[in-house]
């Protein structure tokens, strides 16, 4: 009886979703080429205008960038006065443990945030509460089908998220809000994609163009012409022949006989004038500069050395991973703040392709110069402070001919 009530009050206390409407995802993953899962996530066409875009070379550095992004190792912190103790049990570290119901891993949130990020500027991570008010769950959801408006007294934003032709909403207490910036918005963020609407949309027409051109055996159009007038109906039904016959590389080089004065005239289109090869590769490189992906990182090793293959990895860290990086773990520090304690702070990093023999060298080169202390060298290193006294204190060189302040 006593463990039936315990069973009882439990299920009272940390129940998951009473008198909650939830946005419904019936994928716990999906693949990002395959559009009918884009529509089967969001449940609507409207992701055909972008997915039609998102390819190729958008795709590779989305996929790049999402990737590198949820590589992140994840600490957290408490903060006691110039002390900072990690904390390796804490319910939010409990929470990135296990995210949602779905069995996505927080490695999988961090992906497809980026991927929100950059194909709509805009994530919203919903939280799931239990009885207690205590974060439990986070659920991403469409951006699309969210708008922001101001509540009633306009202290704070509110979310409206449209679900299967009902509207939610959410306070600002229930939703972590991931925007990149939009200089002229200060509500919803700005996607990257965007400044390559017009790239993407010509290289999307070229393509087509291409794959038309070989479809139709790799030969310009042409023209079937003749004196006599033809009726509309005879017309269509030349028209119908001819491309059963010989629509298709599986068809061609097939003999056709013609009668009735109709003649066969080719146009005289000139090939060079499309230079579909350059244009393709400008295209890329356009692509790779707004992402700032550099070449390598897509497995591009034409002129490529040791060195600036090096230099290129760096560079993706320092310039495109942790900038990006920053828009979403800055909003999960705030939360970690808002929701247990502001002594927390949230620290993250990236292995990089710094050579560690040289980081630890640098370090050596600040102590024993008396730059910083034993216990500051361990702070950059995110590892916890020393109880030794003698930590807190600078290395005074031998060479040092001062006064001792």
């Amino acid at each position: 009886m006593f463990k039936q009530s315990l069973f009882i009050i439990g299920n009272l206390l940390f129940n998951r979703h009473l008198n909650r409407d939830l946005p419904v995802t019936e994928r716990a993953s999906f693949s990002l080429t395959d559009a009918g899962a884009w529509r089967d996530m969001f449940g609507s066409n409207e992701i055909e205008s972008i997915f039609k875009y998102y390819r190729s070379f958008a795709y590779s550095c989305i996929n790049a960038r999402a990737e590198n992004v949820a590589k992140a190792e994840v600490y957290l912190y408490e903060r006691n006065g110039k002390k900072l103790n990690e904390r390796i049990h804490h319910p939010f570290l409990d929470l990135i443990r296990s995210v949602n119901m779905y069995g996505q891993t927080f490695r999988d949130i961090l992906y497809l945030t980026v991927v929100h990020l950059d194909l709509f500027g805009n994530a919203y991570g919903y939280i799931v509460r239990n009885r207690l008010n205590m974060p439990e769950e986070i659920l991403l959801l469409n951006p699309e089908r969210v708008r922001i408006e101001f509540s009633r007294d306009r202290s704070e934003f509110i979310y409206k998220y449209s679900d299967k032709g009902k509207e939610i909403t959410y306070t600002s207490d229930e939703i972590i809000h991931f925007r990149l910036p939009d200089p002229v918005n200060n509500f919803k963020g700005k996607a990257t994609i965007s400044a390559l609407a017009d790239t993407l949309m010509s290289d999307f027409y070229q393509s087509r163009y291409q794959s038309n051109f070989y479809r139709n055996d790799a030969r310009p159009g042409f023209f079937l012409e003749t004196e006599k007038k033809l009726s509309e109906d005879i017309f269509d039904r030349l028209r119908e022949q001819w491309q059963q016959r010989f629509k298709g590389p599986e068809k061609s080089g097939k003999m056709t006989i013609l009668e009735g004065g109709i003649k066969r005239s080719k146009y005289q289109d000139n090939p060079k004038e499309v230079d579909y090869i350059k244009s393709r590769l400008a295209v890329r490189d356009e692509v790779f500069s707004i992402f700032r992906v550099p070449k390598v990182i897509m497995a591009i090793t034409d002129q490529v050395n040791y060195a600036n293959a090096y230099a290129s990895l760096q560079s993706f860290t320092v310039n495109t991973i942790l900038p990006l990086s920053n828009f979403i773990f800055t909003p999960y520090d705030n939360f970690i703040k808002k929701n247990y304690n502001k002594k927390f702070e949230l620290r993250w990093e990236y292995a990089t392709a710094e050579d560690e023999k040289t980081k630890i060298a640098f370090e050596r080169m600040l102590l024993e110069t008396g730059t910083v202390t034993r216990n500051e060298i361990r702070e950059m290193r995110n590892f916890a402070r020393s109880g030794d006294p003698r930590a807190d204190e600078l290395i005074i060189p031998i060479y040092y001919t001062g006064s001792k302040k």
